[in-house]
C-alpha cells in the first residue's frame, strides 16, 4: 500500500563508487575506515612497533586499533608509547597521562606524568591462555591545538587465571599537545611479548597537518 503511493522515479543507487558528502570544505569523504595493518607475531620480542610510514600518518588524523598480546613474564602491565620521528625512537619520558580502571571493583591506576600509557588496572599473567586483548581509538593526530589521546577497553587474565575487564584512556600531556604521533610501540612493563595479533585502521576524513611534517 505504501509503495503504491510512492513515486517510482527513484535515482539509481551506485554501490561501487564513493559518495560525496556536502561538507564545508566540499571535500570528498570515502570509506570511514581504511584497513592499514594486519600483524601476527610469534616468537619473543621486546616490543612491537609500527612506523609513521606504516600507519600512513599523512593520510589520517584518527585510528581504530584492536589486538591481543601475550607476555613472556608474569605479573606485567600492557603499555603503549609514541614516536615523534617516524618510529626511530619511542619516548619513555614522563609526559604521558593515563588512567585505567577495572569494571567490577575500585581497582585503578592513574598518572599525570607517566613513561607510557597503561591499559590494565591489575597485572596480567603469562600462564597458558593468559593474555591481554584490547581495542581503542586514537584521536587528534595532525592537530597542534590538542594532545594526541587514546580511549578504549581491554580484557586480561590475572596471574591467578581470573578474567578482568576495564576501560582506559591516556595520551600526551598538555605541554606536548603539538606533537604529531608518527609511530606506535606496544610492549609490557617487563619481559618480552611472546606473541601477538594486531589490526590497525585509519579513520577518515583527514585534515592538513598543522606543521606540514608528518613523518619526522
Amino acid at each position: 500500500e505504501l509503495l503504491s503511493k510512492t513515486s517510482t522515479n527513484l535515482p539509481a543507487l551506485n554501490f561501487t563508487s564513493s559518495p560525496t558528502i556536502g561538507l564545508a570544505s566540499n571535500q570528498n569523504v570515502r570509506d570511514s575506515m581504511v584497513h592499514l595493518i594486519s600483524h601476527t607475531h610469534s616468537g619473543a620480542v621486546a616490543s612491537i612497533s609500527f612506523s609513521g610510514d606504516q600507519i600512513q600518518v599523512g593520510n589520517f588524523d584518527a585510528y581504530f586499533i584492536m589486538g591481543r598480546m601475550t607476555p613472556s613474564s608474569d605479573s606485567v602491565n600492557m603499555m603503549l608509547r609514541f614516536s615523534g620521528d617516524g618510529g626511530r625512537n619511542y619516548s619513555d619520558g614522563n609526559h604521558y597521562n593515563y588512567e585505567a580502571e577495572a569494571m567490577s571493583s575500585s581497582t585503578y591506576v592513574q598518572s599525570n606524568d607517566g613513561g607510557a600509557i597503561l591499559f590494565n588496572a591489575s597485572t596480567i599473567g603469562n600462564d597458558t591462555g593468559e593474555n591481554c586483548a584490547f581495542r581503542f581509538h586514537l584521536f587528534n593526530n595532525n592537530n597542534s591545538l590538542y594532545p594526541v589521546v587514546v580511549a578504549g577497553a581491554c580484557h586480561w587474565y590475572t596471574t591467578s587465571g581470573y578474567h578482568s575487564g576495564g576501560g582506559f584512556s591516556g595520551g600526551h600531556d598538555i605541554a606536548n599537545r603539538d606533537k604529531i604521533v608518527n609511530g606506535l610501540q606496544f610492549s609490557f612493563s617487563s619481559g618480552n611479548v611472546e606473541n601477538a595479533e594486531l589490526q590497525i585502521y585509519g579513520m577518515l576524513p583527514q585534515t592538513v597537518p598543522a606543521n606540514g611534517n608528518v613523518n619526522g
